[in-house]
């Protein structure tokens, strides 16, 4: 996935919080990063708006 696809999400769609912690998944390891996504995926809000996106992010990990 390029980085540019986490960039094009609508600013107010989710906090700057997730959005920063979206990022610091990529240069965790691999089951870092999946546990991470997978508690983030719990949250209403990220978890609904990303989808998507979440899903993607995991198949680039």
């Amino acid at each position: 996935m390029r980085l540019s696809g986490l960039l094009a999400i609508p600013p107010d769609a989710v906090s700057n919080a997730h959005l920063k912690t979206a990022f610091e998944c990529l240069s965790m390891s691999q089951s870092e990063a999946k546990a991470t996504l997978e508690k983030l995926k719990a949250s209403p809000v990220f978890g609904h708006v990303w989808q998507n996106r979440l899903q993607q992010l995991q198949q680039a990990i």
